[in-house]
């Protein structure tokens, strides 16, 4: 018995240092890729909030204390910003780094910014600024494509800068502005052809 005592603890003594050097690494290339948007006392809050890596019987009880109910079969993790540790279903070990750099994104953006993005939305640019510090290719990402394909016209149409800002600030004022104006733009270009039409 005791050999299988030792293994076991050994087993679990190299997840545990492997979880933890994960959530260092996502921290420290977060740090890299956003640091010129995020305050350097944000990351350090995020350093004193580990991420809680649990099985998915402990992930399902910590979800649902949140939220009230079961999590659906896909929700790898959750994240209530800085209030709390990220959450990481670590069952699947191959969905885990990508959950813990998604989650942590989350963490540094501003308290507001699912509501002023909308939740889709929001989702979308957490997963695709996730991807890039991550620097993962989209068919690496595991959820939200519809969203994160959003997201990346949103970005290429309004300026990362002002997608930053709604984000990690909380200030929507700069991107709202940027899509009101591709709007009148393209309602312009739309109705160019109609308006030559009529010229001739």
């Amino acid at each position: 018995m005791k050999p299988i005592e030792q293994k076991r603890t050994g087993k679990a003594a190299m997840e545990r240092t492997f979880f933890e050097d994960l959530d260092r690494a996502a921290i420290e290339r977060l740090e890299e890729t956003y640091g010129d948007s995020v305050s350097a006392e944000t990351f350090e809050r995020m350093k004193d909030l580990p991420s809680s890596f649990e099985s998915r019987k402990e992930f399902e009880k910590s979800y649902a204390e949140v939220a009230g109910k079961k999590p659906d079969p896909e929700v790898w993790g959750f994240s209530t910003g800085l209030e709390g540790p990220a959450h990481i279903r670590a069952d699947e070990l191959g969905a885990v780094p990508k959950t813990v750099i998604h989650e942590s994104m989350h963490q540094l953006s501003h308290p507001e910014a699912a509501n002023l993005l909308g939740k889709p939305l929001y989702e979308g640019i957490t997963e695709d600024m996730a991807a890039r510090a991550g620097e993962l290719q989209s068919s690496e990402l595991q959820g939200y494509p519809g969203e994160t394909r959003a997201a990346r016209e949103i970005i290429e149409r309004c300026g990362e800068e002002a997608v930053k800002k709604a984000y990690f600030e909380g200030n929507g004022s700069e991107l709202l502005k940027r899509v009101e104006d591709n709007l009148k733009e393209r309602a312009s270009e739309n109705l160019k052809p109609d308006l030559e039409k009529n010229d001739g």
